[in-house]
């Protein structure tokens, strides 16, 4: 099960919270293998019309053994996610889908997070706007698990218009990047 719905949510603060799912590495890898992985995340959005989750802080929290740490496809704006720790995930932070809803999220600022044991890439922004990363730190991030040197995915993803990632910063070395032709950011 999901950690926690954030439904119809505004102006609202969750503050030094540690989201601990009961995913494993091991687990994790298993179910890639086998594409039975549980679509489960630490926080789960859910907006309506009129109701859009907006003027969110997370902040100071832990997210661990859950496939995401979050993911929406709902619309929600003005969402900040800053001081966490991103550990043994399958993806960190997901926004978006290949089908969002009234435009999924705008305005989140993913700023200040550590990123490690996580499985394919610590951030995806997939057909939505106006989001950023900044000044977070992703150290063994999407590469299955098999540590650094070999690198498997992207480690932030961004299929969507007007996103940006500025001053984050990767354990993922130049001479990595270039023998797997696998970028850092991969725009």
């Amino acid at each position: 099960m999901d950690g926690v719905l954030i439904q119809n949510a505004a102006q609202m603060t969750l503050s030094q919270v540690a989201f601990e799912g009961p995913l494993t590495q091991q687990n994790i890898t298993d179910d890639v293998a086998a594409s039975t992985l549980p679509q489960v995340a630490a926080i789960r959005w859910a907006s309506s019309g009129i109701l859009v989750c907006s003027d969110v802080v997370i902040n100071g929290c832990s997210f661990h053994g859950y496939a995401y740490g979050t993911r929406t496809d709902q619309q929600i704006k003005s969402v900040t996610i800053s001081n966490s720790n991103f550990d043994t995930l399958f993806q960190g932070i997901y926004l978006g889908d290949s089908v969002v809803v009234d435009g999924g999220a705008t305005g989140v600022r993913i700023m200040h997070n550590n990123f490690d044991n996580i499985f394919a890439q610590g951030v995806v922004f997939e057909n939505v706007s106006l989001n950023a990363t900044g000044y977070n730190v992703f150290y063994d991030v999407g590469n299955d698990f098999n540590g650094i040197d070999y690198p498997a995915t992207s480690i932030i993803e961004i299929d969507g218009e007007d996103n940006i990632c500025v001053g984050d910063m990767f354990q993922r070395t130049t001479s990595i990047v270039e023998e797997y032709s696998l970028p850092r950011i991969n725009y």
